[in-house]
Protein backbone atom coordinates (compact mmCIF):
# COMPACT_ATOMS: atom_id res chain seq x y z
CA UNK A 1 0.00 0.00 0.00
CA UNK A 2 2.70 1.88 0.74
CA UNK A 3 4.16 1.60 -2.21
CA UNK A 4 0.96 2.35 -4.51
CA UNK A 5 0.79 5.67 -2.32
CA UNK A 6 4.10 6.76 -3.50
CA UNK A 7 3.64 5.84 -7.15
CA UNK A 8 0.84 8.04 -7.27
CA UNK A 9 2.43 10.89 -5.13
CA UNK A 10 5.51 10.75 -7.57
CA UNK A 11 3.15 11.07 -10.59
CA UNK A 12 0.78 13.20 -9.09
CA UNK A 13 2.89 15.97 -7.66
CA UNK A 14 6.29 15.46 -8.52
CA UNK A 15 5.88 15.38 -12.21
CA UNK A 16 3.55 18.47 -12.76
CA UNK A 17 5.91 20.51 -10.55
CA UNK A 18 9.03 19.56 -12.39
CA UNK A 19 6.87 20.21 -15.99
CA UNK A 20 5.97 23.68 -14.21
CA UNK A 21 9.29 24.48 -12.86
CA UNK A 22 10.85 24.15 -16.02
CA UNK A 23 8.50 25.99 -18.07
CA UNK A 24 8.30 28.95 -15.73
CA UNK A 25 12.16 28.72 -16.27
CA UNK A 26 12.50 28.80 -19.78
CA UNK A 27 9.73 31.86 -19.75
CA UNK A 28 11.79 33.92 -16.95
CA UNK A 29 15.20 32.98 -18.65
CA UNK A 30 13.68 33.92 -22.22
CA UNK A 31 14.89 32.08 -25.65
CA UNK A 32 18.22 30.95 -24.15
CA UNK A 33 16.59 29.06 -21.77
CA UNK A 34 15.19 26.80 -24.30
CA UNK A 35 16.34 24.02 -25.92
CA UNK A 36 18.58 25.27 -28.80
CA UNK A 37 17.62 22.68 -31.29
CA UNK A 38 14.32 23.19 -31.10
CA UNK A 39 13.99 26.51 -31.11
CA UNK A 40 16.59 25.80 -34.48
CA UNK A 41 14.55 22.92 -35.44
CA UNK A 42 10.81 25.15 -35.39
CA UNK A 43 12.64 28.06 -36.95
CA UNK A 44 12.89 25.75 -40.22
CA UNK A 45 9.50 26.10 -40.09
CA UNK A 46 8.84 29.52 -39.90
CA UNK A 47 8.44 29.93 -35.66
CA UNK A 48 10.54 32.70 -33.89
CA UNK A 49 12.65 32.00 -31.52
CA UNK A 50 10.38 33.58 -28.70
CA UNK A 51 7.12 31.99 -30.56
CA UNK A 52 9.44 28.33 -30.56
CA UNK A 53 10.26 29.32 -26.70
CA UNK A 54 6.66 30.15 -25.87
CA UNK A 55 5.55 26.68 -27.46
CA UNK A 56 8.14 25.05 -25.15
CA UNK A 57 6.65 26.34 -22.37
CA UNK A 58 3.27 25.41 -23.32
CA UNK A 59 3.78 22.03 -24.39
CA UNK A 60 5.67 21.58 -20.57
CA UNK A 61 2.24 23.47 -18.77
CA UNK A 62 0.09 20.96 -20.69
CA UNK A 63 1.43 17.72 -19.43
CA UNK A 64 1.35 18.91 -16.26
CA UNK A 65 -2.42 19.96 -16.29
CA UNK A 66 -3.42 16.44 -18.79
CA UNK A 67 -1.27 14.62 -15.50
CA UNK A 68 -3.08 16.53 -12.68
CA UNK A 69 -6.39 15.70 -14.13
CA UNK A 70 -6.33 12.22 -14.86
CA UNK A 71 -6.47 11.53 -10.89
CA UNK A 72 -7.27 7.96 -10.06
CA UNK A 73 -6.68 6.76 -14.10
CA UNK A 74 -2.92 6.25 -12.75
CA UNK A 75 -1.98 4.31 -16.08
CA UNK A 76 -2.69 7.05 -18.00
CA UNK A 77 -0.99 9.18 -16.02
CA UNK A 78 1.85 7.32 -15.85
CA UNK A 79 1.77 7.57 -19.58
CA UNK A 80 1.86 11.21 -19.91
CA UNK A 81 4.51 11.52 -17.17
CA UNK A 82 6.66 9.06 -18.47
CA UNK A 83 6.76 10.70 -22.11
CA UNK A 84 7.14 14.20 -20.40
CA UNK A 85 10.33 13.08 -18.25
CA UNK A 86 11.66 11.17 -21.13
CA UNK A 87 11.40 14.40 -23.50
CA UNK A 88 13.03 16.57 -20.43
CA UNK A 89 15.60 14.38 -20.57
CA UNK A 90 16.46 13.80 -23.92
CA UNK A 91 16.08 17.27 -24.79
CA UNK A 92 18.72 18.29 -21.69
CA UNK A 93 21.30 15.89 -22.64
CA UNK A 94 20.81 17.55 -26.47
CA UNK A 95 21.41 21.04 -25.20
CA UNK A 96 23.91 19.58 -22.65
CA UNK A 97 26.12 18.10 -26.21
CA UNK A 98 25.36 21.69 -27.82
CA UNK A 99 26.66 23.46 -25.00
CA UNK A 100 29.80 21.62 -24.70
CA UNK A 101 30.22 21.97 -28.74
CA UNK A 102 30.42 25.44 -28.38
CA UNK A 103 33.27 28.20 -28.30
CA UNK A 104 32.89 30.47 -24.68
CA UNK A 105 31.36 33.76 -25.79
CA UNK A 106 31.18 36.33 -23.00
CA UNK A 107 27.92 36.67 -21.69
CA UNK A 108 26.31 33.73 -22.62
CA UNK A 109 24.58 31.42 -20.54
CA UNK A 110 26.65 28.76 -21.36
CA UNK A 111 29.61 26.96 -19.26
CA UNK A 112 29.34 25.77 -15.56
CA UNK A 113 26.06 28.08 -15.19
CA UNK A 114 24.84 26.22 -18.45
CA UNK A 115 25.34 23.22 -17.52
CA UNK A 116 24.46 23.08 -14.19
CA UNK A 117 20.98 24.43 -15.43
CA UNK A 118 20.80 20.99 -17.68
CA UNK A 119 22.32 18.71 -14.96
CA UNK A 120 19.83 19.29 -12.72
CA UNK A 121 16.97 19.15 -15.38
CA UNK A 122 18.61 15.54 -16.36
CA UNK A 123 18.86 14.20 -12.82
CA UNK A 124 15.32 15.04 -11.91
CA UNK A 125 14.07 14.02 -14.93
CA UNK A 126 15.99 10.69 -14.95
CA UNK A 127 15.27 10.14 -10.96
CA UNK A 128 11.79 10.78 -11.63
CA UNK A 129 11.77 7.91 -14.28
CA UNK A 130 13.36 5.70 -12.27
CA UNK A 131 11.24 6.44 -9.13
CA UNK A 132 8.24 5.84 -10.98
CA UNK A 133 8.89 2.25 -12.52
CA UNK A 134 10.91 0.82 -8.99
CA UNK A 135 7.33 1.86 -6.85
CA UNK A 136 5.22 0.54 -9.64
CA UNK A 137 3.47 -2.39 -8.08
CA UNK A 138 -0.43 -4.02 -8.44
CA UNK A 139 -3.26 -2.05 -8.45
CA UNK A 140 -1.39 0.94 -10.03
CA UNK A 141 -2.89 0.46 -13.79
CA UNK A 142 -6.23 0.48 -12.38
CA UNK A 143 -8.76 3.44 -13.22
CA UNK A 144 -10.43 4.11 -16.42
CA UNK A 145 -10.43 7.59 -18.11
CA UNK A 146 -13.55 8.90 -18.57
CA UNK A 147 -15.17 11.71 -20.58
CA UNK A 148 -14.85 14.21 -17.43
CA UNK A 149 -11.67 13.51 -16.82
CA UNK A 150 -10.45 14.67 -20.83
CA UNK A 151 -12.75 17.42 -20.53
CA UNK A 152 -11.57 18.65 -17.30
CA UNK A 153 -7.92 18.17 -19.09
CA UNK A 154 -8.79 19.98 -21.95
CA UNK A 155 -10.43 23.21 -20.11
CA UNK A 156 -7.37 23.08 -18.10
CA UNK A 157 -4.77 23.04 -20.63
CA UNK A 158 -6.36 25.88 -23.31
CA UNK A 159 -6.51 27.81 -19.76
CA UNK A 160 -3.29 27.17 -18.98
CA UNK A 161 -2.30 27.64 -22.89
CA UNK A 162 -3.78 31.42 -22.68
CA UNK A 163 -2.31 32.74 -19.85
CA UNK A 164 1.47 31.56 -21.57
CA UNK A 165 0.89 32.80 -24.49
CA UNK A 166 0.31 36.18 -22.89
CA UNK A 167 3.15 36.29 -21.15
CA UNK A 168 6.40 38.21 -22.57
CA UNK A 169 9.27 35.97 -23.91
CA UNK A 170 13.02 38.15 -24.17
CA UNK A 171 14.66 36.92 -27.14
CA UNK A 172 17.56 36.21 -24.72
CA UNK A 173 19.77 34.20 -27.47
CA UNK A 174 19.74 37.27 -29.74
CA UNK A 175 20.60 39.54 -26.95
CA UNK A 176 23.67 36.95 -25.69
CA UNK A 177 24.97 37.12 -29.27
CA UNK A 178 24.95 40.88 -29.03
CA UNK A 179 26.27 41.09 -26.01
CA UNK A 180 29.24 38.25 -27.16
CA UNK A 181 30.10 41.07 -30.06
CA UNK A 182 30.95 43.97 -27.07
CA UNK A 183 27.49 45.73 -27.00
CA UNK A 184 25.05 45.96 -24.09
CA UNK A 185 22.09 45.37 -25.39
CA UNK A 186 18.73 46.16 -23.77
CA UNK A 187 15.57 45.68 -25.11
CA UNK A 188 12.48 47.42 -25.15
CA UNK A 189 9.49 45.06 -26.32
CA UNK A 190 7.12 48.03 -27.27
CA UNK A 191 4.74 45.47 -28.23
CA UNK A 192 4.03 44.25 -24.58
CA UNK A 193 3.17 48.17 -23.65
CA UNK A 194 -0.31 48.67 -24.38
CA UNK A 195 -2.35 48.53 -21.13
CA UNK A 196 0.59 49.46 -19.04
CA UNK A 197 2.27 53.27 -17.18
CA UNK A 198 5.05 53.95 -18.16
CA UNK A 199 7.04 53.00 -14.84
CA UNK A 200 5.44 49.69 -15.69
CA UNK A 201 7.31 48.92 -19.19
CA UNK A 202 10.72 49.92 -16.98
CA UNK A 203 11.46 52.85 -19.15
CA UNK A 204 11.66 55.19 -16.70
CA UNK A 205 14.46 53.83 -14.91
CA UNK A 206 16.14 54.98 -17.75
CA UNK A 207 14.21 58.10 -18.72
CA UNK A 208 13.09 59.01 -15.10
CA UNK A 209 11.44 62.46 -16.96
CA UNK A 210 9.25 60.55 -18.49
CA UNK A 211 6.82 59.50 -15.81
CA UNK A 212 5.69 63.45 -15.61
CA UNK A 213 5.77 63.98 -19.29
CA UNK A 214 3.28 61.38 -19.53
CA UNK A 215 0.99 61.38 -16.13
CA UNK A 216 -2.02 63.68 -17.40
CA UNK A 217 -3.69 63.90 -20.51
CA UNK A 218 -2.97 62.83 -24.28
CA UNK A 219 0.75 62.13 -24.54
CA UNK A 220 2.16 61.05 -27.86
CA UNK A 221 5.86 59.25 -27.45
CA UNK A 222 8.05 59.00 -30.21
CA UNK A 223 11.67 57.03 -30.47
CA UNK A 224 13.49 58.64 -33.36
CA UNK A 225 17.30 59.25 -34.37
CA UNK A 226 18.71 62.24 -36.22
CA UNK A 227 20.00 59.88 -38.85
CA UNK A 228 16.42 58.69 -39.27
CA UNK A 229 14.68 59.80 -42.50
CA UNK A 230 11.24 58.04 -41.97
CA UNK A 231 11.52 59.60 -37.97
CA UNK A 232 11.80 63.75 -39.55
CA UNK A 233 8.87 63.08 -42.20
CA UNK A 234 6.65 61.41 -39.63
CA UNK A 235 7.20 64.63 -37.61
CA UNK A 236 6.86 67.19 -40.41
CA UNK A 237 3.97 65.65 -41.70
CA UNK A 238 2.17 64.13 -38.91
CA UNK A 239 3.42 65.87 -35.07
CA UNK A 240 2.90 69.80 -36.20
CA UNK A 241 2.23 72.29 -33.59
CA UNK A 242 -1.01 72.11 -34.63
CA UNK A 243 -1.66 69.02 -32.85
CA UNK A 244 -3.52 69.36 -29.32
CA UNK A 245 -1.72 66.57 -27.66
CA UNK A 246 1.80 66.68 -25.65
CA UNK A 247 4.21 65.18 -27.96
CA UNK A 248 7.42 63.60 -26.61
CA UNK A 249 10.43 62.85 -28.78
CA UNK A 250 12.88 60.22 -27.43
CA UNK A 251 16.30 60.05 -28.97
CA UNK A 252 17.88 56.47 -29.35
CA UNK A 253 21.73 56.89 -29.63
CA UNK A 254 23.98 54.65 -31.19
CA UNK A 255 25.57 52.17 -29.38
CA UNK A 256 29.50 52.71 -28.10
CA UNK A 257 30.57 49.86 -30.13
CA UNK A 258 28.18 50.22 -33.23
CA UNK A 259 29.67 51.80 -36.47
CA UNK A 260 26.60 53.71 -38.09
CA UNK A 261 25.74 52.55 -41.35
CA UNK A 262 26.18 55.24 -44.12
CA UNK A 263 23.44 56.44 -46.10
CA UNK A 264 21.15 58.67 -44.17
CA UNK A 265 22.76 62.23 -42.84
CA UNK A 266 22.51 63.57 -39.35
CA UNK A 267 19.71 66.47 -39.08
CA UNK A 268 18.62 68.25 -36.10
CA UNK A 269 15.02 67.57 -35.38
CA UNK A 270 12.62 70.18 -36.00
CA UNK A 271 10.45 70.17 -33.13
CA UNK A 272 10.19 73.04 -31.26
CA UNK A 273 7.02 72.13 -29.79
CA UNK A 274 8.05 68.60 -28.86
CA UNK A 275 9.70 67.94 -24.94
CA UNK A 276 12.73 66.31 -25.87
CA UNK A 277 14.34 63.73 -23.80
CA UNK A 278 17.44 61.09 -24.76
CA UNK A 279 17.62 57.48 -23.67
CA UNK A 280 21.18 56.98 -22.40
CA UNK A 281 24.16 56.67 -24.52
CA UNK A 282 26.28 53.54 -24.42
CA UNK A 283 24.04 50.46 -24.33
CA UNK A 284 23.20 48.76 -28.13
CA UNK A 285 18.62 49.56 -28.07
CA UNK A 286 16.68 47.34 -29.52
CA UNK A 287 13.80 49.38 -30.37
CA UNK A 288 12.09 49.88 -34.07
CA UNK A 289 13.23 53.82 -35.18
CA UNK A 290 10.35 55.16 -35.07
CA UNK A 291 8.19 54.02 -33.09
CA UNK A 292 5.03 56.13 -32.04
CA UNK A 293 3.33 55.40 -29.12
CA UNK A 294 0.10 57.09 -27.50
CA UNK A 295 -0.79 57.38 -23.41
CA UNK A 296 -3.88 58.79 -22.08
CA UNK A 297 -3.77 59.43 -18.43
CA UNK A 298 -0.43 57.88 -18.33
CA UNK A 299 -1.61 54.65 -19.52
CA UNK A 300 -0.47 53.06 -23.04
CA UNK A 301 -3.62 53.31 -25.40
CA UNK A 302 -1.47 52.35 -28.68
CA UNK A 303 1.80 51.62 -30.08
CA UNK A 304 2.67 51.34 -34.02
CA UNK A 305 6.18 51.15 -35.62
CA UNK A 306 4.61 50.98 -39.39
CA UNK A 307 0.83 52.33 -39.36
CA UNK A 308 0.78 55.34 -37.40
CA UNK A 309 -2.13 56.74 -38.23
CA UNK A 310 -3.76 54.23 -35.98
CA UNK A 311 -2.02 55.83 -33.14
CA UNK A 312 -2.30 59.45 -34.45
CA UNK A 313 -6.07 59.52 -34.33
CA UNK A 314 -7.49 61.24 -31.20
CA UNK A 315 -9.73 57.55 -31.51
CA UNK A 316 -6.77 55.85 -30.23
CA UNK A 317 -7.03 57.41 -26.66
CA UNK A 318 -9.70 55.50 -25.97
Amino acid sequence: MHRVTLHRRLIDTASPLLFLGTASAILRGGSSWAPHWIVNLLGRSGLTAIQATTLCACALAAAACIVLAWQSAIGWQRLVARTGLIAIAFASVAEGAAVLAQPPVAGQLQGASALLWVAVELALSLGLLIAIDRTRGPGTDAGPLGGRRLALSAILTVATVAVIARIPVADTIELERLSGQGYEPIELDTAQWVGRSMPDTGLTRHVPLLTALTMEGDVIVVFHNPRCSHCQELFHEHLGPDRTERIVAIEVPPAKAQVEAAGDGVEELDCPHCDRVSLPAGPLWLVEIPTVVRLRDGIVTCVATKDFAQCLSPAASN
